[in-house]
């Protein structure tokens, strides 16, 4: 049945413009479920079922489309064809609530004020949330989980080097520097590209995928300094 559901994937993905509706498709399914993780969220915070917005959903708007992020498994199907769809559809939710928060974790390291409580309980849910959709994946002693754990080490150091050496500072800053945090800051987020090769059949180019996707997170950092770097200036995130 699943190859069945690739082969209509593939097909799909032939016709471009049948393929961007699969994809808003995916893409729609993610954010209801994020909607609904984030409701679960400010109801336990708050007792009361009014939302929690932490990060606005791209794509609701009229004309706009969803970030890639909302269906990045999908863009990488063809490498591992014998992934059924609906392990996708999970490392997709997975992949798009990890990001989460990542996004939340670095924003709160750009803002002047402390951690609360209610930061450090929306991070971890999210990071719980993604591991009860993994775990069912893969058993404890498995080689994805000690992977996963290295990148959590890069991450944790990168966030510490931000924080501890480059904020509030001009200084001197190399691009090997950059590279290291840009990269470890959302390294978490190759564990989909990892999870999809532990899942194939196929022996799909996972050391090429790594290292394209090393080098788009630097770009994505750059990208994203460059948008908020009157911000960053006038809060003195040099």
């Amino acid at each position: 049945m699943w190859r069945d559901d690739m082969r209509e994937l593939d097909s799909e993905a032939g016709n471009s413009e049948a393929f961007r509706q699969f994809l808003d498709d995916e893409a729609r399914r993610i954010a209801h479920d994020m909607a609904v993780l984030r409701d679960e969220n400010a109801h336990r915070l708050r007792g009361n079922p009014v939302p929690f917005r932490t990060l606005s959903d791209q794509g609701n708007k009229v004309g706009m489309r969803f970030s890639p992020f909302y269906y990045y498994p999908f863009l990488f199907a063809s490498a591992f064809p014998s992934v059924p769809v609906e392990q996708l559809r999970d490392l997709a939710l997975a992949n798009r609530i990890l990001l989460e928060a990542l996004l939340l974790s670095d924003k709160r390291i750009d803002e002047t004020r402390r951690w609360t409580p209610e930061d450090f309980f929306l991070v971890d849910s999210y990071y719980q949330k993604a591991l009860e959709i993994l775990f069912p994946l893969f058993p404890l002693e498995h080689a994805f989980w000690q992977e996963t754990q290295r990148w959590f080490f890069q991450y944790a150091r990168a966030i510490q080097k931000e924080q501890v050496r480059h904020r509030h500072r001009l200084c001197p800053y190399t691009r090997q520097e950059f590279n290291e945090i840009s990269t470890g800051k959302v390294a978490l987020i190759k564990t989909t590209l990892l999870a999809m090769y532990c899942l194939s059949d196929d022996s799909g180019p996972l050391a090429s995928l790594m290292e394209s996707q090393d080098r788009f997170l630097v770009g994505f950092q750059c990208f994203d300094d460059l948008r908020d770097w009157k911000e960053d200036l006038q809060q003195e995130n040099f």
